[in-house]
């Protein structure tokens, strides 16, 4: 061999692995599926008397399914020892009858203290959402945050099966940009537990010796906004105190989020941020009685989207009136919007995958009283017709949440606001946020 050949052919190694992962990065991003926003989803399907699994184990927890009758019935069970505990939250909306009248949202906390504790996920304190449901599973650990946007139904046939539950998951560790995690006692000072497109800071107080979370965000430039909305049982009553509030500010203005009614404890929710170019959303949970030892605790994860992310950005904005329009088409998700005169914002879903869902939530105050609204709908066959996402509340001070499913396994997650009336930089109308594609193990 000549002197320096196996320096050279080490070299040309690299530097082929090197554009091998290039390629293989270029072509997954051409299918429109980025590596920082498509991964594996959570997928459990099942008929009626097919025997109880286990369908997802990672990242401390375990997801137990079982399709009983009409309902889906889905254990959260954590794979940790008692010293290395989680915390665990969920939220959803839900219309079981499918008739309007029995829309409900509900909140749910535990920790999970050991390997033999679990939470029955679909049925909380009384409340249903077992069919025609759409939630978050939010578990924060030390180290690690994950989140898992889901739907569940059953008695639909949908999918090609009686009962379904599944969505898009995410993992993101300590110290990199796709976490939250803030653990801190009473008495700590205020500090920056993120900073990105918004600067968002946290404190924890003692209020009468009772320790209280505050969070605030700082756009970071003008015309940003910030909404927020929480599922919460601060009180510990069984009852869910849900609350939307949110904050429009010029560069540099520092904004409490944790008022009008959104919770900081015993809560979990969405934090939705955009501006002209960028768009984050975060699922977050929250604490001030206690969690992860320590007194408070806000821990999340995040996705954030710009013009570049092929496709997984949800932006529309119009400041005069506009004919409908597709202006999102990414996962085998379409959104097509409109905005009247008015204004009045139009929004709606649609698919051209045969045999696909999408169920909804939206949380909202329209008119800008500080109660909230909920609303809840789904389309179980979504292909050919577009169905209607916005109701005559949700299309103004909005915050929502979808969750569509493909035969095979694949989901797309969109987390979004709507608003109407001098939004973002004055438009009339205005939708904006994130989604998320995985795809079947």
């Amino acid at each position: 061999m000549v002197r320096g050949t196996r320096e050279v052919y080490i070299q040309h190694s690299l530097f082929s692995i090197k554009m091998a992962v290039s390629f293989v990065a270029l072509s997954a991003s051409l299918l429109g599926t980025s590596s920082a926003l498509a991964g594996t989803s959570v997928n459990y399907v099942a008929d009626a008397g097919d025997p109880t699994q286990t369908f997802f184990s990672k990242a401390g927890m375990r997801l137990r399914g079982a399709c009983i009758g009409t309902a889906v019935d889905v254990r959260v069970l954590s794979t940790r020892s008692k010293h290395k505990a989680s915390t665990f939250a969920a939220n959803a909306q839900s219309d079981i009858t499918e008739t309007n009248s029995s829309q409900q949202h509900y909140f749910g906390v535990k920790k999970l203290h050991s390997k033999t504790d679990d939470f029955q996920l679909l049925t909380n304190s009384g409340l249903a959402a077992y069919d025609s449901s759409v939630g978050q599973l939010i578990q924060a650990e030390r180290r690690r945050v994950l989140t898992i946007d889901w739907l569940a139904e059953a008695e639909e046939d949908a999918l090609g099966s009686d009962c379904v539950f599944g969505g898009t998951k995410r993992v993101a560790e300590k110290g990199s940009n796709r976490a939250i995690i803030y653990r801190a006692d009473k008495g700590s000072a205020q500090r920056r537990i993120y900073d990105g497109l918004a600067d968002l800071r946290a404190e924890c107080v003692s209020n009468g010796g009772t320790p209280e979370l505050n969070l605030y965000v700082r756009n970071g430039i003008p015309t940003t906004s910030t909404y927020i909305a929480s599922q919460s049982d601060a009180d510990n009553n069984g009852l869910d105190e849900a609350a939307y509030s949110q904050a429009e500010a010029s560069s540099g203005a520092k904004i409490q989020l944790d008022v009008s009614g959104v919770a900081d404890d015993r809560a979990s929710g969405q934090i939705v941020i955009n501006s002209s170019n960028d768009q984050y959303s975060i699922d977050w949970i929250a604490s001030s009685s206690g969690a992860l030892g320590r007194d408070c605790l806000f821990a999340g994860t995040v996705r954030r989207v710009n013009a570049s992310s092929l496709g997984a950005r949800i932006a529309y904005s119009t400041f005069t009136a506009d004919a409908l329009h597709t202006f999102f088409d990414h996962g085998g998700v379409t959104l097509g919007a409109s905005c009247s005169a008015t204004p009045d914002l139009f929004m709606n879903v649609g698919s051209a995958v045969a045999a696909s869902t999408a169920h909804w939530g939206m949380q909202s105050d329209a008119n800008g009283d500080g109660l909230d609204s909920h609303a809840y709908d789904e389309a179980d066959d979504l292909a050919p017709t577009d169905v209607p996402v916005l109701g005559a509340t949700e299309d103004e001070n909005a915050i929502g949440e979808m969750v569509f499913a493909a035969p095979g396994g694949d989901y797309t997650t969109l987390e979004f606001i709507a608003d109407e009336e001098g939004i973002f930089g004055h438009a009339d109308c205005a939708i904006a946020g994130t989604s998320e594609v995985a795809h079947a193990p």
